[in-house]
């Protein structure tokens, strides 16, 4: 079976979650098996077709069952489990748009390197089409000779 990249971003986003999921319910009970109903919440919890209403009232059994010591106010713990899986969505979704979006960035270093090669291929396709005209590469390079020409003639007479 394959995984997509969607697959591997909700992975991501699961386990951060879960992450703080364990961590919440451990502090306030340690003896408490979050791990057992962690994967139902999220299920609960990442389906986008319905109301915080109906996540709640499928959650909120669980969350009773977790609670027998009544350790925590489960309304309470309800409603921030809502509002931390909908505040980590919200993160992770910036943070992954702004991961692609700098992910297809063009690198400034790669667009010179572009540009440089399309003058080379330029220059190459203008001499190629003078071949037959010598003056033009003669007219650019008289310049240099004189220079040359100057160069030598105070190196040689000091």
């Amino acid at each position: 079976m394959a995984f997509s990249v969607t697959d591997t971003k909700n992975e991501e986003l699961s386990k951060k979650f879960e992450k703080w999921f364990v961590e919440k319910i451990k502090g306030v009970d340690q003896n408490v098996d979050a791990e057992i109903f962690v994967n139902y919440i999220l299920t609960a919890l990442s389906a986008d077709d319905t109301s915080d209403e109906e996540k709640s009232e499928t959650i909120l059994p669980f969350l009773q069952e977790l609670n027998q010591n009544q350790t925590f106010n489960e309304e309470q713990f309800l409603q921030e489990m809502i509002s931390t899986w909908s505040q980590i969505k919200i993160e992770f979704e910036r943070s992954t748009e702004s991961k692609d979006l700098a992910d297809n960035q063009e690198n400034p270093t790669d667009t010179i390197l572009s540009m440089i090669n399309q003058h080379k291929t330029q220059l190459v396709k203008t001499k190629k089409s003078q071949t037959n005209d010598v003056t033009p590469v003669v007219d650019h390079l008289y310049p240099l000779k004189i220079y040359s020409d100057n160069f030598h003639n105070l190196v040689s007479n000091p």
